[in-house]
């Protein structure tokens, strides 16, 4: 007997939610390019056919597994800042933002991916759809991030949260070129990556909100989430 057809409303979100955490679960352990739409309906135990009905391409579905990551690191962010409940010098500002982006493993991995690559198969309608309400959470995020370093305003708050994907981006792409190349394999080596990769991160962020009030330089669309408002 083939596959039932999910037709009620709460099958098909159960349904969408198996084959997107299929997704995320294969992309823990493959590169986006080693994953097929095949390997995603094999992990969620579906037909390939089905998947489809869901996302018409894997580019879409790992779009849609961005945003939800996303969008739970902006509220955990969010959280850890308001906990903090006081103003924050930026290297401690930095550490918090740096920390929860390390909660979110996957996220930096798709960070690693150009987000054109990502959205090149939405029509115009879906794509300001989704970059309204990515702006949405980063609005948000933004205004707690003003009220935690008070010396920085409302656009440099925003310029700084998109140029996150900047740097994660740079160092994802370093550290993938680092893990790929050939090592002696030792398991200290693996944990000093890690570590590289933490004290950089917070590194940098910490110069960026150190620099928060700088003039802005015009930015590439081709980045992670250029910044068109100030």
């Amino acid at each position: 007997m083939g596959e039932r057809r999910a037709t009620a409303a709460a099958e098909k979100t159960a349904r969408r939610h198996a084959i997107v955490s299929a997704a995320a679960d294969l992309l823990s352990r493959w590169s986006l390019t080693d994953i097929t739409m095949d390997r995603i309906a094999a992990r969620a135990g579906i037909a390939k056919g089905t998947v489809y009905l869901y996302f018409r391409t894997k580019e879409m579905l790992f779009l849609s597994l961005y945003e939800e990551l996303h969008n739970r690191w902006q509220v955990d962010l969010r959280e850890h800042l308001i906990s903090a409940d006081r103003p924050l010098e930026a290297r401690e500002a930095a550490r918090i933002i740096g920390a929860s982006l390390l909660r979110e493993p996957l996220l930096l991995r798709l960070y690693a991916v150009p987000l054109p690559v990502l959205e090149k198969d939405l029509d115009p309608e879906a794509s300001a759809a989704v970059t309204l309400t990515r702006d949405q959470r980063i609005d948000e995020t933004a205004s707690v991030l003003v009220e935690s370093i008070p010396a920085i305003t409302i656009g440099q708050a925003r310029r700084f949260l998109r140029r996150i994907g900047w740097v994660v981006a740079g160092l994802a792409q370093a550290a993938s070129s680092a893990t790929s190349a050939p090592q002696s394999g030792t398991r200290q080596e693996g944990i000093a990556a890690r570590v590289d990769f933490t004290t950089e991160l917070q590194s940098i962020l910490t110069v960026l909100l150190q620099a928060a009030d700088t003039s802005p330089q015009p930015e590439s669309s081709g980045f992670w989430e250029s910044d068109q408002r100030q």
